[in-house]
């Protein structure tokens, strides 16, 4: 397929980024028979679309199970697998990469390194290269069409002043980056130390059977009016897969009910369908429940669940059973210490507010990204 290319200012040009990128083939070999460490930087130490580096590793070259690319300081690291993510980082020592990413070495009489990795990582390269999809395959896109896709090329003078007014802009997306995610810990925190408060006032000890009524019955017929739903890890989601054969055996999850995959419940995939969630439907073979509210409100409940408290109590219930996955059976077992409802509805009122800030916070990370890629496509238009 020919993409038309978009007109560019005076004194920039097209070019194929293999004119200014020449990829390092350097690979340690175990049968080569490597002695020593060195640092390793993967796929995982890589933060999707900043292009810093978040982690690293040192590796034994003498035990490593295969091949590794090696980097030098100044090399671009790119991720190829699923190159949508944007994981490209620009190397600031000498290490080893994983095979999912590619080593470039930049032409710098043609091309600042910061302003070609700032290309990689934006929403034009992605609509120019032909990133394949193949059935069993991550999505991928090889050295010879990175190397034959074009990218925008001013001078290299104006290159760099583009750089300077990106990472000037950068700095302060940053800022309120930390400052939204230092805001959402203090909000962890307050309902960490409400939520221990709550159980150390606790006048009694008592199963979730006890304060829970499983929802068994099928939606029948009306299946069709709703969504499906799913649990994750972040609570509720669409569900991944459409409803199957049996639509009318979905459960309606209300609001006020809790529900989870049986299979997933010990990586905290529980979900609690709020009073601003729209209601749905669950696989059946999810467990939904409804607490009984004269004893147990679903909030105190849900974050009670996902809380080290919780996750505590569900490991030690479900260890040593078959595939550790927990039915209802199971749940209704593990005990909770349990504060009058007064006190529930103390944390309640704080949950609520917090809540509302998390969604806000939420919602400034999204627009702090849509800036991000609105920065880098005037970038590369010439408006920077």
């Amino acid at each position: 397929m020919v993409v038309e290319l978009k007109p560019l200012p005076r004194g920039w040009r097209w070019a194929p980024l293999g004119e200014v990128l020449a990829q390092r083939n350097d690979v340690v070999h175990p049968k080569d028979g490597p002695i020593g460490s060195a640092r390793f930087v993967g796929l995982e130490h890589v933060q999707s679309g900043t292009g810093q580096r978040i982690g690293e590793t040192f590796v034994d070259l003498a035990k490593m199970p295969g091949r590794r690319a090696r980097f030098r300081a100044g090399d671009i690291v790119y991720g190829y697998l699923r190159p949508y993510l944007n994981k490209v980082w620009i190397a600031e020592f000498e290490g080893l990469c994983s095979v999912d990413q590619y080593v470039y070495i930049v032409n710098h009489e043609i091309a600042d390194t910061e302003f070609v990795a700032a290309y990689l990582r934006s929403g034009d390269y992605l609509s120019l290269a032909p990133i394949k999809e193949t059935p069993g395959q991550l999505p991928r896109v090889r050295t010879d069409e990175v190397a034959a896709t074009p990218i925008p090329l001013p001078e290299i003078s104006e290159q760099r002043r583009i750089v300077a007014a990106l990472n000037e802009h950068r700095a302060v997306l940053t800022a309120a980056r930390v400052k939204a995610d230092e805001c959402a810990s203090d909000v962890r925190r307050l309902l960490n130390v409400e939520l221990a408060e709550a159980l150390g006032a606790a006048s009694r000890i008592c199963t979730l059977g006890e304060c829970l009524t499983e929802i068994k019955a099928g939606v029948g017929q009306e299946w069709a009016r709703y969504p499906v739903l799913g649990a994750t890890r972040e609570g509720v989601a669409p569900a991944k897969e459409p409803v199957g054969k049996t639509p009318e055996r979905y459960k309606l999850a209300r609001a006020g009910t809790i529900f989870y995959n049986p299979m997933r419940i010990l990586i905290g995939s529980i979900a609690l369908v709020d009073d601003d969630t729209t209601e749905g439907i669950v696989s059946p073979d999810y467990v939904v429940a409804k607490p009984n509210l004269d004893k147990l409100l679903p909030r105190f409940l849900y974050y009670w669940l996902r809380s080290q408290y919780g996750a505590s109590a569900i490991l030690d219930s479900a260890r040593g059973a078959v595939r550790e996955r927990m039915m209802f059976k199971g749940l209704a077992k593990i005990e909770l210490p349990l504060p009058d409802i007064e006190r529930q509805l103390h944390f309640d009122r704080i949950y609520i507010a917090s809540r509302i800030v998390c969604l806000r916070l939420i919602e400034q990370q999204k627009e702090l990204a849509a800036l991000e890629t609105a920065l880098l496509r005037a970038a590369f238009s010439g408006a920077l």
